[in-house]
């Protein structure tokens, strides 16, 4: 088809978890892309897009493709699954407060301890984020980290989301329902090499008024 240049958009949770072989990694660096299995509840979707990094890779070696792959951290916004069966931990989470207001519920139960962090980032932010990806980015050995540096607990995600749709009663934690993955922090600074610029972000209670 003469494509002159692929992106291939590749995810988080194809990290190694973050206790693997003893290690706490706070923040996730590309070189460490395939360093050890995903966290095992994400380990199904994390192996899948770990193969398009590697045909990434493959096809620009035998075939000379301009083909690179960037990794989002979590994205949130406008057109979000909120189906229970599919939907992430943000799309979860407004479906739930939302669903309590609708129903007129004084009380909302989230899953887990609520300690977890993860780093989220407005989805019109990413869009343009991997604009200048295919613009700029020409490195197919590695993912190019895209992240915001916004780091919340999902205690600090609930109660966000709880204000922003008007919810005033009260949030209880499930601690029979797993966690997941405490933490997966994208590291900025090759994405801020390849920018050359620090990008104004859509900062989280913004977003989830949106």
């Amino acid at each position: 088809a003469r494509v002159k240049k692929v992106l291939s958009v590749v995810a988080s949770c194809a990290y190694p978890s973050e206790y693997f072989d003893g290690l706490t990694r706070e923040v996730l660096h590309e070189e460490e892309f395939f360093d050890g299995p995903p966290h095992y509840s994400v380990a199904c979707h994390g192996y899948a897009k770990r193969h398009l990094q590697l045909a990434t890779s493959y096809y620009h070696k035998q075939y000379g493709l301009r083909a690179v792959c960037a990794c989002p951290t979590t994205l949130y916004g406008p057109g979000d699954s909120f189906e229970p069966g599919r939907t992430k931990v943000m799309g979860a989470m407004v479906k739930r407060f939302v669903d309590a207001v609708d129903n007129n519920e004084q009380e909302v139960t989230c899953w887990g301890t609520g300690n977890p962090m993860r780093e989220f980032l407005y989805v019109e932010d990413a869009a343009r984020l991997l604009i200048q990806v295919m613009l700029r980015y020409e490195d197919s050995s590695l993912p190019l980290n895209i992240g915001s540096g916004q780091e919340f607990s999902i205690r600090e995600v609930a109660e966000t989301v709880g204000r922003g749709v008007g919810f005033s009663g009260n949030i209880t934690w499930d601690w029979s329902k797993p966690d997941g993955q405490y933490r997966k922090r994208l590291d900025p600074e090759r994405l801020l090499q390849t920018l050359d610029y620090f990008p104004a972000y859509v900062f989280l209670e913004t977003g989830v008024a949106h």
